[in-house]
Parts: structure tokens; C-alpha cells; sequence
């Protein structure tokens, strides 16, 4: 399945992480598979946020996964994790 999660390495390093998945060309991550992910990328702590249609990774107006609604279009959702820079 499509898969949204966040962690924090040793170091202090936030990481985001979306998976794609329901598509022809990747299958996505069962949560397994996700728990083993975070943990070759050296992250100790990590949460998974979000699976499905709704998984979509935005920076600045750019989508940066291929989200896997039905439908093509993006879904709605009521609730989303935010990060801004302080310039």
C-alpha cells in the first residue's frame, strides 16, 4: 500500500518518507516493509502517518509522488502535517 511516515535518526535528522503504491509500477510497502525501511536509513524513532489515496508528498506547489486514487485526481483530505522554513 501507499505509505506516508516520519522519523528521526540519531543525529537528530528529520526524515519524511512517501512510498507510491496500487499502481502498475510499484506495489508499495506493507508495514513491515516500512519499519524495515526506516531502519536502513538509520532512523530510531519513526511513525507511520497516512496509507492509501490520500498519500501524496507536496513541496512548494510540486507533488512529488504519484498519488493513487482512483479517480486521478487529488483527494480531499481534513488533515495534513506542515513544515515551514523560518527564513
Amino acid at each position: 500500500a501507499p505509505r506516508t511516515a516520519i522519523g528521526v535518526t540519531e543525529q537528530k535528522r528529520l526524515i519524511l518518507l512517501t512510498a507510491d503504491g496500487r499502481q502498475k509500477d510499484t506495489v508499495g510497502l506493507s508495514l513491515l516493509d516500512l519499519a524495515k525501511l526506516m531502519k536502513e536509513l538509520g532512523i530510531t524513532e519513526a511513525i507511520n502517518l497516512d496509507g492509501g489515496g490520500s498519500t501524496t508528498m507536496v513541496l512548494g506547489n510540486q507533488i512529488l509522488n504519484k498519488p493513487s486514487n482512483q479517480n486521478k485526481r487529488l483527494r480531499k483530505v481534513s488533515i495534513a502535517l506542515l513544515l515551514f522554513k523560518d527564513l
